[in-house]
């Protein structure tokens, strides 16, 4: 009789656990799906399961889903990857859900792709996210190469961000930061470079977050240039004006720290 009880709750248990696996597959192929909010909701389902990214193959598809929704962002076609109508916008769950996904993927499991997929991905450069993806350095190549060759708001999005890794390095060892550099010498240059040739790019937005950004990174050489955008150019003055001060400010602290 025991034996008998015995066989039966392992039997039970092995088909709980089949019919586990066979959710979790079915919820991997739905983040496929042609339409947004079916991704949306199996990854909303996924979250959801107790320890469910210790799965490398759940890993493996939330990243590929990340990398697929980016692609479909920067394309005008909409059947290239889904249904997402041009004037329709994804939900603030799903974009939440999908980097706090990827926040723990690469946390946990060290996983650059999932950092440069979350780099790539649609995002408040002022925001907690941001603030992490600034310190990564896995991050760093991708950024710049938005800042250089992608549209208007990602370019935009990777120099403010960028900005503030340079900040942070360049206050390296202070009370309350790091006490190491996300970038070297050499990057930090490059990086600066791609920031400054980004001041009279003809996309506002982006022209915005380069000032920011060079507010944030730059130096007393920064300031002519930042000061001509304050008095040309109406559609940053404010940006440009307070990238000004900044800069200002931070060269008396370096003048009364000698």
């Amino acid at each position: 009789m025991r034996k008998t009880l015995i066989g039966v709750i392992l039997a039970l248990a092995c088909s709980a656990y089949a019919q586990q696996d066979d959710q979790r597959t079915a919820l991997i192929q739905q983040l496929k799906a042609p339409h947004w909010t079916d991704r949306a909701e199996a990854l909303d389902k996924l979250m959801h399961v107790p320890g469910i990214l210790r799965r490398a193959d759940v890993r493996e598809a939330i990243i590929a889903l990340q990398e697929k929704e980016n692609l479909y962002s920067r394309t005008s076609d909409p059947n290239t990857i889904g249904d997402l109508p041009a004037d329709e916008g994804y939900s603030d769950e799903y974009e939440t859900n999908m980097i706090t996904a990827l926040m723990v993927i690469a946390d946990q499991f060290k996983d650059g792709r999932a950092i440069g997929a979350a780099a790539a991905s649609n995002y408040n450069p002022d925001s907690k996210f941001g603030s992490w993806l600034a310190d990564q350095p896995a991050a760093v190549p991708r950024l710049a190469s938005m800042l250089a060759h992608d549209l208007p708001v990602a370019a935009g999005n990777a120099a403010y961000v960028l900005g503030v890794t340079l900040d942070r390095d360049h206050r390296v060892g202070a009370k309350g930061i790091r006490a190491y550099k996300v970038m070297d010498d050499a990057t930090a240059k490059q990086v600066l470079a791609l920031i400054r040739g980004s001041l009279n790019d003809p996309n506002g937005y982006k022209r915005m977050h380069a000032i920011e950004a060079l507010g944030m990174a730059g130096n007393a050489s920064d300031i002519p240039a930042l000061q001509e955008l304050a008095a040309k150019d109406k559609k940053v003055s404010e940006w440009a004006t307070a990238a000004v001060h900044k800069l200002q400010t931070k060269q008396m602290d370096q003048e009364n720290q000698r």
